[in-house]
This record gives C-alpha cells, structure tokens and sequence, in this order.
C-alpha cells in the first residue's frame, strides 16, 4: 500500500458493501468530488433505508458524516451524495468565511430557511446544493455493483 492509499483511507470512510438498490460506492470518484469541492476535512459514509429522506450531513469537530438511503436508484442516489458533499464544502466555507466552530453551522443552515411552508425547500444552503448538485450529476460517484 502507497502513503496516498493510507492518506485517502483517512480522508474518506465508507462502507465497500452493495446498496440494496444495488450500487456501490466509488471511494476513487468520491475522492476527486471531495477535492473539487476543496473538502479538507475527513468524510465518513454510510448507508440507511430512509422513510422520509434521502440522505443527511452532520459536521463534528473532526469529520463529516453522511448517511445515504441503499434504496433509491443509482441516478437518484450519486444525486444526493452531491449534494451532501456540497454541504461538507459549505459546512467549512462557513467556518473560514465567519471564524466559528464548524458544529455552529447548523444553526446558520436553520438561520438560511426559506419562506413559511417553503423552510427546507427554500433555504439558500439547499438552493446551492441542489445547483451544484445538478451541475455535476452526470460524474458518477456510484457504480452499479459487478
């Protein structure tokens, strides 16, 4: 193994297993997102069956955490782990931009809601996501499982 293989290790955890949808995760192609995005910090991935959402970011004060739903289709699901990572990348944006503990960008995200009956759909972080997201759904960070 190669120091940038253990490097990477650190920087990006997740799990090598087939999503019942089945597809997996390209921890290579997520790599290069990360660095488009200018991510410095590490990101852990994991898969849940989700009910009402699609998947989730959290920041610590030492990684980001990402959870994605195994059920969705693969164009749906590389659509949301855009789109999580871009909140990685705002999550430290908002850090080097206001000097504050990245656990405080929660409450700038529920600062950045939209109008009454529009909060999530309207928040100016989602807006962003979504556009970026959009931007890069056609690179793959899935890939159908062999």
């Amino acid at each position: 193994m190669e120091l940038d293989d253990i490097l990477n290790m650190q920087r990006l955890q997740c799990t090598g297993d087939v999503a019942r949808a089945g597809w997996v995760l390209d921890q290579d192609a997520i790599l290069e997102a990360m660095d488009q995005l200018n991510i410095k910090m590490p990101v852990h991935i994991r898969y849940m069956t989700g009910r009402y959402t699609r998947g989730t970011h959290r920041e610590t004060l030492t990684h980001h955490k990402i959870t994605m739903d195994q059920t969705r289709p693969i164009e749906d699901a590389n659509f949301t782990l855009w789109h999580e990572l871009v909140h990685c990348w705002q999550a430290e944006e908002f850090v080097r931009v206001y000097k504050r503990p990245i656990t405080q960008f929660h409450t700038a995200y529920k600062l950045a809601r939209g109008d009454h009956g529009q909060s999530y759909l309207g928040n100016t972080y989602e807006l962003e996501a979504n556009r970026i997201a959009a931007q890069n759904e056609q690179t793959y960070l899935l890939a159908k499982a062999s």
